[in-house]
């Protein structure tokens, strides 16, 4: 499944942007409207750790980044024209998890089929230090059915699509091969660091075949890094993987492994009113 390529990628890729943990949630209503709750969160000290480890120190090492900078409302609300035709800015709080700072931004949308949600990483300009995420849009379709509404995510039919034309998804290039030992200096900075993506239909929930859900709360997508560097053979066998891994590999260097949250169906179906 596609998405058990995203929820790699999106690791691998993550260790080389440094310590940021983004939580979204998509509150949709029947009717296609709802809002975009992003919750993100930098651990400031660690990636200043990280850089100092790249050989970066004195004047020329990288600043430690201020999430006031990173994540001014003047950039949340330059972010919204990058999520889809008629989403908006609405509001932003200061939030602070552990040693972790940030923001929980608000943006409204009025067609959810035009909101691009993505297993991205946000992009993370201050000064010199500037790194761009990269995810891919999750392939969610909402229609009317009767009396109620479903969204369905296919990922079979989206791969198909993807391997007729040709499409690779391969690992980020320039991500480090860490040892063991470095993971154990790691394993501290990442323990707060999560990518996470979830749904919650606002209204009746009649029916869903997803593989995670809490009350309303459908998880599509969650990779909890603190749980995954506590079992080093894990990431060893993620980092084995190579570029464009196939599914049977990475269902193999998935199986037992902790802090990664995917749906097994290849048809995510969920239908309320």
């Amino acid at each position: 499944m596609r998405s058990m390529k995203m929820a790699v990628l999106t690791l691998m890729a993550a260790l080389t942007v440094g310590c940021i943990s983004v939580d979204s949630v998509v509150k949709v209503k029947a009717d296609g409207t709802g809002t975009l709750e992003q919750t993100m969160l930098i651990n400031s000290s660690a990636m200043g750790m990280m850089s100092m480890m790249g050989g970066g120190e004195g004047k020329d090492a990288a600043p430690k980044m201020d999430p006031a900078v990173l994540f001014s409302k003047e950039k949340l609300a330059a972010e919204a024209a990058k999520m889809g035709e008629g989403v908006t800015f609405l509001s932003s709080e200061p939030v602070t998890q552990g040693e972790m700072k940030g923001v929980k931004a608000i943006y409204a949308f009025k067609d959810f089929n035009t909101l691009s949600v993505s297993t991205a990483l946000p992009d993370m300009d201050q000064g010199s230090m500037q790194a761009k995420g990269k995810g891919e849009k999750l392939p969610m379709v909402l229609t009317r059915k009767g009396g109620t509404s479903v969204i369905t995510m296919d990922m079979l039919n989206e791969l198909a699509k993807a391997e007729a034309k040709g499409d690779t998804v391969k690992k980020p290039e320039g991500t480090p091969e860490m040892p063991k030992e470095m993971m154990a200096m790691l394993a501290p900075m990442f323990k707060d660091m999560r990518v996470a993506i979830s749904l919650e239909p606002q209204g009746t929930l009649v029916r869903t075949n997803a593989t995670h859900v809490q009350g309303q709360r459908i998880t599509l997508f969650d990779v909890a890094f603190g749980e995954i560097f506590a079992d080093p053979k894990g990431v060893e066998k993620l980092e084995a993987l190579g570029n464009n891994p196939s599914i049977d590999q990475i269902r193999t260097a998935l199986k037992g492994m902790k802090g990664i949250k995917i749906n097994e169906v290849e048809k995510l179906e969920v239908e309320f009113k």
